[in-house]
């Protein structure tokens, strides 16, 4: 069978563009993706284009009275609410009676005082409102508070609008701030030394970061660094640090001089006029004549600075008259891990200087500590004796187990639970008969079942 060949197909004009079309399709997809790839590896420029300034779109006609927001306050006709928002804006609405259209502005710096116990406030952008098509306008602005020792408002908190005697200075910083961008933490400290003229110790104990295991405590939420780049911000706005008591108090200078912050250790140097090669010699002077808070802020940076050749003048700290000091001194004793100043501190006359050194000999470990905490299961308050309970248990060392079977006796039930807790962790089998005459007669339930745990792990 002879087979017929297939006639061929005619491609004719409209193939021929549907194929060119196709190809230009393809390559314009390559080079796309070529294009794309090349920006990612930053080879070749992005030519995406950047977004505009967010602008409030001015309205039409244009407004008959142009006004500050505190202008506003005063003119006849016009009326201006400000309510809380929390720790960072407050939210600011205008409404007119009269038939004259307006641009109200919101300038940076504005104060906000509130009519309550909660802070001020102090707007930290710019915001335009138009009374143009509309009798009402509102804006949240942003802000920072401006009272380190008030609550924080809330939407029930209402504000008046008015020049404060700190407003110019504040229309500086925020200005400054607006350049710069610092962090919000930054920011607000800066807010603080201009309208509250903070010093670190009031700023420590205030502006703290909680936790839910600690709600009444916590750590300071401005770190050294903070403070630093605060102040720095506040002097570069022309505001007289000279004025401030965060810088004439000299604390968070001293404090920086150990910072590992390059910038922020060299600028507290030279404003305090040491040397490197001084620094040592200079925190010892320090201590030696300086006031409470500025002997705290040395007894920290020595701590800090590494040096071995410290460790005595900070064991010297541990006698100061200041208890801040003494309490410093135990923590940079551990900074620097120096272990037979921290057993020093175990018969400080101090009984909060007894209760650091026993956490810090718990956490740095060192097995030198066992039989000095052991002896201070004694110590006259129970609070101690608990803690060193449980320092031990964590060590869990059996030299300690003597000391913690006689301590099954005390007086405090929270010192006999530390003591039965220890001892389940040690596993010693020495405490297996004094675990379970204890259980026979213990009266307090949450010991008991202490006892049980303790018993049934030293007895697996």
């Amino acid at each position: 069978m002879t087979e017929t060949a297939k006639p061929k197909r005619k491609i004719g004009c409209w193939g021929v563009a549907l194929g060119l079309l196709g190809a230009c399709c393809l390559f314009s997809f390559a080079l796309g993706a070529i294009r794309t790839i090349g920006q990612q590896m930053g080879l070749l420029p992005t030519d995406t284009p950047r977004p505009a300034a967010a602008s409030t779109p001015a309205p039409s006609p244009t407004p008959a009275e142009v006004l500050t927001i505190t202008e506003a306050t005063e003119r006849e006709g016009v009326a201006v609410r400000v309510q809380g928002a929390g720790l960072s804006a407050v939210r600011v609405s205008v409404e007119r009676s009269i038939p004259v259209s307006m641009q109200i502005t919101i300038p940076i710096g504005t104060f906000f005082v509130n009519r309550g116990d909660a802070q001020d406030m102090v707007a930290v952008e710019e915001k335009i409102l138009y009374l143009t098509d509309q009798e009402e306008a509102t804006a949240l602005v942003a802000a920072a508070c401006a009272n380190l020792f008030r609550p924080i408002p809330d939407d029930t908190s209402t504000f008046d609008i008015i020049s404060a005697p700190e407003q110019e200075e504040l229309q500086r910083l925020i200005a400054r701030v607006w350049t710069t961008e610092p962090s919000s933490v930054v920011r607000q400290v800066a807010v603080w030394i201009v309208t509250d003229d903070v010093t670190r110790s009031e700023l420590d104990g205030r502006y703290v970061r909680r936790s839910s295991l600690f709600p009444l405590g916590g750590s300071p939420a401005a770190s050294d660094e903070d403070v630093i780049y605060a102040i720095i911000l506040v002097g570069e706005s022309g505001i007289a640090l000279t004025e401030k008591r965060i810088f004439t108090e000299k604390v968070s200078l001293v404090r920086a001089l150990s910072s590992d912050n390059a910038m922020v250790r060299s600028y507290a140097m030279e404003t305090l006029g040491v040397q490197s090669d001084r620094l040592l010699s200079y925190l010892v002077q320090v201590l030696q004549t300086g006031t409470a808070e500025i002997r705290r802020a040395a007894v920290y940076a020595l701590g800090r600075l590494g040096d071995r050749e410290a460790v005595e003048h900070i064991i010297s700290a541990l006698d100061d008259e200041e208890a801040r000091v003494r309490r410093e001194a135990v923590h940079s004793l551990e900074q620097l891990e120096a272990v037979e100043g921290l057993i020093g501190a175990l018969t400080n006359p101090d009984a909060q200087v007894r209760n650091a050194a026993v956490y810090a000999l718990r956490d740095l470990g060192d097995p030198k500590a066992v039989e000095p905490l052991s002896g201070l299961l004694s110590d006259p308050e129970a609070y101690i004796r608990q803690s060193v309970g449980f320092a031990l248990g964590d060590l869990g060392d059996p030299r300690a187990v003597p000391a913690l079977i006689e301590a099954l006796g005390d007086p405090d039930r929270y010192v006999r639970g530390a003591a039965v807790e220890a001892l389940g962790k040690i596993g010693d089998a020495r405490a297996i008969d004094p675990l379970k005459a204890l259980l026979d007669s213990e009266p307090d339930e949450e010991v008991r079942q202490d006892i049980e745990r303790s018993l049934e792990r030293l007895q697996r």
